[in-house]
């Protein structure tokens, strides 16, 4: 039995199982919130197999970030399936589907929104942690489209701001109190007080 097979396995009644060399290990909490987690506490994921109960873009990139070695996903969006493909990392699937939808049930998942336009897995942790961090603080989180922007809103592509500008509370460009959209023009926007 493989690490893969093994984590799948273990999935049943919780949203993630991770397995190395046999030796495997659960977490019960919502969406990305165990990726992001493990990741932040610096836990040496590099070589694990994961079994997920929903992957899409946003939890391939953790993945990536993680070094996971092979991704198993009860639901996969085709975004997610793409981007661990294209990062060479085997992949499976119950259901194959072309988005991940949010928990409302009325449009796309807010996650997905803020790293469709990315490429990189270290930005796009650093996206998804901002956005976890400002939900904490009761921050409004929302993705956006472009039209509604006026052009001195844009501060420009997403690759061109450096991570540390993006992740410093000081830096009055990017401050930390304010969420910042990728949207579909891979632009970011600025969001909220």
């Amino acid at each position: 039995m493989t690490d893969l097979d093994t984590a799948k396995a273990h999935l049943s009644g919780h949203s993630l199982c991770l397995c190395k060399d046999g030796a495997w290990f659960t977490d019960d909490g919502r969406g990305i919130s165990p990726m992001l987690r493990l990741i932040g506490e610096n836990r040496g994921l590099r070589g694990y197999a994961a079994a997920d109960i929903i992957v899409g873009k946003a939890a391939a990139m953790l993945f990536v970030k993680a070094g996971i070695a092979a991704v198993y996903g009860e639901v996969m969006s085709k975004a997610g399936k793409a981007y661990l493909e294209a990062h060479g990392i085997p992949c499976a699937f119950g259901t194959l589907t072309e988005n991940i939808i949010n928990r409302k049930g009325d449009g796309v998942c807010p996650m997905e929104q803020a790293v469709a336009a990315l490429d990189d897995a270290e930005a796009g942790c650093a996206v998804l942690r901002d956005i976890k961090h400002n939900k904490k603080q009761g921050l409004t989180v929302a993705a956006v489209p472009c039209c509604i922007f006026e052009k001195d809103n844009c501060f420009g592509k997403l690759s061109e701001v450096p991570l540390r500008a993006r992740l410093d509370k000081n830096i009055s460009l990017l401050p930390r109190r304010r969420w910042h959209a990728a949207c579909d023009c891979g632009y970011l926007h600025k969001i909220g007080q």
